[in-house]
């Protein structure tokens, strides 16, 4: 009779609570969105519930920030060696409205949303050697975990 029940219930609230949001990336268009940042863009402003961003494997030429309004953001990827997110972004890089980046505001990937979780991901910065310092990825946000990332 208990068993009965478990299952009773198990079935009347599985409808009632929602799944988590997935949104995919992919590249070659395979999935929801072929950028990083439409992907979190996608998620609306004030989220609080977890939403997970898969990133298939490819390499993402973009700067990416995760907005401070957006907090509970998972960011997976397929492979940590395969799945790069990257850009060249350097101290001292002139941009088009003529400000020149610093150390603060040359980083690839910015997270400023609370709650942030990345595992098997590459987050890189290859403005090389010579450029000057580069950031790879920038952490504003409280309560951010990574596992089974690289930062290069």
């Amino acid at each position: 009779m208990r068993q009965l029940t478990v299952i009773i219930l198990f079935l009347l609230f599985s409808d009632v609570l929602p799944a988590q949001q997935v949104i995919t990336v992919a590249k070659d268009g395979s999935g929801d969105h072929t950028t990083v940042q439409a992907a979190l863009d996608a998620i609306p402003p004030g989220n609080d519930k977890p939403v997970t961003v898969f990133v298939k494997k490819g390499i993402y030429k973009e700067v990416v920030i995760v907005d401070a309004r957006k907090n509970f953001i998972t960011l997976k990827g397929e492979d940590k060696l395969q799945t790069m997110l990257t850009f060249d972004n350097h101290a001292g890089t002139k941009l088009p409205n003529g400000d020149t980046l610093n150390t603060w505001t040359c980083a690839s990937f910015f997270v400023y949303g609370n709650d942030f979780h990345a595992e098997n991901i590459t987050f890189e910065n290859n403005a090389g050697f010579t450029a000057g310092q580069a950031v790879a990825l920038r952490v504003e946000g409280n309560r951010a975990s990574f596992i089974n990332c690289r930062m290069l």
